[in-house]
């Protein structure tokens, strides 16, 4: 991994655990606000209950609106205070709800005594007052208040407690802060710094050894980062060096090289250069001989059968296989040697391929298969481009399978070209000799010049369209051209 995406993760990673830790002491110290304020408020309201036991006392004795009024002023501030809790633990909302039921209770109990007692100043009047019922609404008043001030001061240290603990929470996250920070430094310092260091270092050995002149030594190259792209630079340098200061023996060896491919690029030439005169000079006689069969076989047909005749016939048929292959290589020395002008004009491939089987067979033990898409069977080209280059794909393949098999001759359309492939079930070709298959003069067989598939090569450039193969050894080999619709040129 490269140290500036190491540098990268490390950072995001670790800011991630900052944000939400510090998230979490942002929450923290918002709740330790909000519990505080509620503790206030409770300690609020235990200093309202104990206000308002004293107001109820002064009106019970004086019986004056002007205490009632109070009373119910501190009553109203003190109930806005019991609505304002807010609390979160089942324990400290069992404790809210028995303060706002104890507070409604005392509301309704002093709502009775001032119903008993109501505005009357008279002290008669009041003498007259039911002193049992007074006593008995006037005990349920003190006890009401007394559970409100002690559930009040319950619900306060509950809430105390609660901000005591968070306030322990906040200062345990403060805490794992500084540990990330520094764990933080200790990775980058581990992971990227003492790494980065150690390998500047063995950088400096390296270039040291080279600088000596050692240009063999080579620096380790397994580190997928900055250090290793720098080391591959490193080596790449020193085998440019390695390769500007070769000895005299190798830049001999080189120029022999050079020499010799020189010399075949002249060869090549001269072959193109005579392929024309030795074609013609060699169909003359090629033609007066295949004239010649000809009558032969004729005149030997109308002779009696007997062993002698069946030997010349078999001697006939040999000689014009033979004279089909000193044909097929002239053909090809002519057809890579020339210059291409390819004539176009609409094309019939299933024709050329019928034509072809028809004229040229195929052997017993091969089992032949065309098949053309009707949308690709017509295409702009040159016809005889065509044709030879279709025998010469069909003659390698049939050559490719000495004990039988299956020959498949595709024709279709594939995007915007027109598609021919020549399949075999043959040997396939070794994968050592696949880059040199279509360099002039290059062949495995036991025969042959090695003219056929570097004259496919050239015919099907000269269309525009491009040759391929695909092959697997001892299961069989497919040629594909690839041809435009259009083959004008």
């Amino acid at each position: 991994m490269r140290i500036r995406t190491q540098f990268t993760i490390t950072l995001i990673v670790f800011s991630l655990i900052l944000f939400v830790i510090g998230s979490s002491i942002a929450i923290t110290s918002q709740q330790v606000s909000q519990t505080r304020s509620q503790e206030n408020l409770a300690n609020t309201i235990v200093q309202g209950a104990s206000d308002l036991t004293y107001l109820s006392t002064d009106y019970v004795i004086y019986r004056e609106s002007q205490q009632l009024s109070q009373w119910q002023t501190s009553y109203t501030l003190f109930s806005s205070d019991v609505g304002n809790l807010s609390v979160n633990t089942p324990e400290e909302k069992s404790f809210a709800q028995e303060i706002l039921a104890t507070q409604l209770s005392m509301k309704a109990v002093f709502d009775s005594i001032v119903s008993s007692i109501g505005t009357s100043s008279d002290q008669n009047e009041y003498s007259n007052l039911t002193i049992s019922a007074l006593q008995v609404s006037w005990s349920r008043m003190t006890i009401q208040s007394q559970t409100l001030i002690s559930d009040s001061t319950q619900l306060a240290q509950l809430l105390l407690a609660q901000a005591d603990q968070l306030n322990t929470v906040n200062i345990e996250l403060i805490f794992a802060i500084i540990v990330t920070f520094s764990v933080f430094l200790v990775v980058i310092y581990v992971q990227t710094f003492r790494r980065t260091l150690k390998s500047v270092s063995d950088l400096r050995e390296g270039a040291a050894i080279i600088g000596s002149g050692n240009l063999d030594y080579k620096l380790e190259e397994n580190k997928k980062d900055e250090i290793g792209e720098l080391s591959h630079a490193f080596n790449q340098m020193t085998s440019n060096l390695k390769n500007v200061t070769t000895s005299k023996k190798d830049l001999e060896k080189i120029v022999e090289e050079r020499t010799k491919q020189l010399k075949d690029s002249e060869r090549l030439a001269a072959i193109g250069a005579t392929a024309g005169m030795v074609g013609h000079d060699i169909r003359n006689p090629l033609q007066a001989i295949t004239g010649d069969l000809y009558l032969a076989k004729t005149g030997l047909a109308s002779t009696a059968e007997s062993e002698e005749k069946n030997n010349i016939e078999e001697s006939l048929t040999e000689i014009e296989k033979n004279i089909d292959y000193i044909n097929k290589i002239v053909q090809d020395l002519q057809d890579y040697a020339r210059p291409l002008n390819p004539n176009s004009g609409e094309a019939d491939l299933k024709l050329i391929i019928e034509k072809l089987l028809a004229k040229n067979g195929a052997p017993e033990n091969v089992k032949v298969t065309v098949k053309v898409e009707p949308d690709a069977r017509k295409i702009v080209a040159d016809s005889d481009y065509l044709t030879r280059i279709l025998y010469n794909l069909v003659t390698n393949a049939v050559q490719a399978m000495p004990q039988g098999g299956k020959l498949t001759i595709q024709v279709y359309k594939e995007a915007n070209d027109v598609v021919l492939s020549v399949t075999d079930t043959g040997v396939g070709i070794p994968e050592a000799v696949r880059t040199k298959l279509f360099t002039p003069m290059f062949t495995t067989k036991s025969k042959g010049q090695g003219f056929g598939l570097p004259v496919v090569k050239r015919m099907t450039e000269s269309l525009g369209g491009t040759v391929s193969f695909e092959s697997v050894e001892g299961k069989g080999t497919t040629f594909i051209v690839r041809l435009p619709p259009s083959s004008k040129r």
